[in-house]
């Protein structure tokens, strides 16, 4: 006689062999793997793939958009970071930290916001090994006209979800950042 855990595995495994349906898919690898690694917690690895997932896709909806915009994510938080320190800019190693990116990458992102006319790069009074990236008064406005549907955007993402239910998420994803003892500028 099989256990409930089988026969739920069971269902699983045909709901993913009728459907080519992706959670279907990974709901039967989870088990799989529960029943194979000691280690393994199927609620664990299913929050970090939900999470990975929502990223996903709400990652591509809002490049996909930006990109017929000319521009990329990465170039839009840079926008919006230099707005925020106005006129005495902001140094680039900070926009670095602040973006959790290489500082190569920012290069090459400032780089392409200076060729569109939305930064400017200027040295730091003080202290000459620093530069200061600042927003153009063209960049001020690209932002001004681009925000207001990408909000909508990101709005419409979440509508499905009452305001109570964001606020819980976002209480949670907080809670695990702080509780998992890794910081992804600790890779190399």
């Amino acid at each position: 006689m099989k256990m409930q855990k089988e026969i739920v595995a069971d269902v699983i495994a045909m709901r993913a062999e009728l459907s080519p349906d992706r959670e279907a898919f990974y709901e039967t690898l989870r088990m799989e793997y529960a029943k194979r690694y000691k280690t393994f917690d199927p609620s664990s690895v299913e929050v970090l793939f939900n999470i990975l997932q929502t990223f996903a896709m709400g990652e591509a909806r809002l490049a996909a958009r930006i990109q017929r915009k000319g521009l990329t994510l990465s170039g839009l938080n840079v926008l919006t970071i230099l707005r925020r320190y106005g006129a005495q800019g902001c140094p680039q190693n900070l926009l670095s930290h602040l973006l959790l990116v290489s500082r190569a990458n920012i290069t090459g992102v400032i780089d392409s916001l200076v060729r569109k006319g939305f930064v400017i790069r200027q040295d730091h009074v003080h202290d000459r090994r620093v530069i200061l990236a600042k927003i153009t008064a063209d960049g001020d406005e690209w932002l001004d006209q681009y925000l207001p549907d990408h909000y909508k955007e990101i709005r419409d993402m979440f509508s499905g979800v009452s305001h109570q239910e964001k606020q819980e998420l976002s209480r949670l994803l907080l809670k695990l950042r702080r509780t998992s003892g890794y910081h992804p500028r600790d890779v190399r």
